[in-house]
C-alpha cells in the first residue's frame, strides 16, 4: 500500500537513488538532466519534505511550502492561501501513477489545511502539458526567470476528498493540518548545518548526534 509521511534522515540514501534513477531515465529519453533548484530562505522557513512509499520502499519525494513556488505570480495570487509543491522526484518505474497520486492527495491536504490552491512550477512545455492534460492542472502562465530559461506556473484548486476513498488509496502519515499549522507560519529553530548521512545517526557540525528518524527540513 502507498504511504505518505515526513521525510527523515534515514530516507536520504533512497532519495539520492531516486535522483540518480530519474537522471538516467531522462538521459535515455533525450530530455536533459533534471535540475532541482535550491529553496529560497523564505521557502525554507515553511518547507516540509515528504516521501511516498510503496510497501516501505521510497518511490517519490517532494516538498510542501506555504507559498506559491518560484517567481512569476501576481500580487493578487500571492495574497491567496496556497500550498506550493516543489522538488518533485519520482521513480521512473511505469507501474506507479505517482503524478496522479500526489495530485489527488495534495489537493485534499490543501483543503484540510484551509488553503485555496496548490501551485507548482515545472520546466519544459512537455512536462507542463502532461500535468495539465493528464492530471487536470491549469496552466496559469509561462515565466522567464532568465533570458534562456522558461518555466511554467500551474495550479489546481484545493479539493477535499471522501475520507474513505483516500484511505483506501494511501496511508496518510503527514501531521494533521491543525497540528502543524503554526509551524508553517513560524521561522525554523536555528541550528548548525548538517553533514552528509553516514550511519544510523546524523552528526551536526558541532559534533552532536541526531537520530536518523528525525524529520528533515530540506532535501
Amino acid at each position: 500500500m502507498y504511504a505518505i509521511r515526513p521525510a527523515e534522515f534515514a530516507d536520504l540514501p533512497a532519495i539520492q537513488h531516486l535522483r540518480v534513477a530519474r537522471a538516467r531515465w531522462a538521459t535515455r529519453k533525450g530530455i536533459g538532466t533534471p535540475q532541482y533548484r535550491q529553496l529560497t530562505q523564505a521557502e525554507k522557513k515553511t518547507a516540509h519534505p515528504l516521501v511516498v512509499t510503496w510497501d516501505g520502499e521510497v518511490i517519490a519525494t517532494t516538498t510542501l511550502i506555504d507559498q506559491p513556488p518560484y517567481a512569476g505570480w501576481t500580487r493578487r495570487e500571492l495574497a491567496q492561501r496556497a500550498i506550493g509543491l516543489v522538488r518533485v522526484i519520482t521513480t521512473p518505474s511505469p507501474e506507479h501513477s505517482l503524478g496522479w497520486l500526489l495530485t489527488y492527495w495534495v489537493t485534499d491536504y490543501a483543503a484540510r489545511s484551509e488553503r485555496e490552491w496548490v501551485r507548482i512550477c515545472v520546466p519544459g512545455m512537455r512536462l507542463a502539458c502532461r500535468w495539465c492534460t493528464g492530471l487536470g492542472w491549469e496552466h496559469v502562465r509561462s515565466h522567464h526567470p532568465a533570458e534562456d530559461q522558461t518555466v511554467h506556473l500551474l495550479q489546481r484548486p484545493a479539493e477535499q476528498r471522501p475520507s474513505s476513498s483516500l484511505a483506501a488509496l494511501v496511508e496518510d502519515r503527514m501531521p494533521l493540518p491543525h497540528s502543524h499549522s503554526a509551524a508553517l507560519n513560524s521561522p525554523p529553530r536555528p541550528g548548525p548545518p548538517l553533514l552528509p548521512l553516514t550511519s544510523g545517526t546524523q552528526t551536526t557540525a558541532n559534533g552532536a548526534r541526531t537520530n536518523k528518524t528525525t524529520p528533515i527540513k530540506e532535501i
